[in-house]
């Protein structure tokens, strides 16, 4: 079975008013993708021993992000979660999208927004960048599809 994650990808970014606290790759589809990951590898290694209880499984996303810094720690980390990324377009002329978590001063969330306290900027554009048709080899009524709104 394979559980394809469909979508833009997007850097979360958890920050004070002074600094960065954390980054982590972000959005829906691929946050349910990754845990999806996680549980079927976890379920899979409590059957060590018995093969005909683990659940055969690839899961895939299917998206895009920039040429950037912020394409590049989001795709590492799919990839150490196991994840497919081979069918991630890196677009050169566009940012990843980034979306802020601000914290208070003891790291309790407060607010997201879509534009960066410090710098003032905002990362983010209104139309989906994953454009065209999905690959042939990804379209089975075996599969499971996760979507972000695009």
């Amino acid at each position: 079975m394979k559980i394809i994650g469909i979508g833009d990808l997007v850097l979360d970014i958890y920050m004070n008013e002074s600094e960065i606290k954390g980054i982590t790759g972000g959005m829906s589809f691929a946050n349910v993708i990754y845990n999806i990951t996680r549980l079927l590898e976890d379920y899979n290694s409590s059957y060590n021993n018995n093969e005909d209880k683990k659940i055969d499984f690839e899961t895939i996303i299917y998206g895009v992000c920039g040429n950037d810094i912020p394409g590049d720690i989001i795709i590492k980390e799919l990839e150490l979660g196991n994840i497919n990324t081979s069918y991630i377009t890196r677009k050169d002329n566009k940012k990843t999208r980034e979306f802020y978590m601000y914290l208070d001063e003891n790291d309790n969330f407060l607010t997201s927004k879509k534009k960066n306290y410090i710098t003032k900027k905002e990362s983010w554009y209104g139309s989906s960048l994953l454009k065209g048709d999905i690959p042939e080899e990804l379209l089975s009524k075996d599969n499971i599809y996760v979507f972000r709104e695009c």
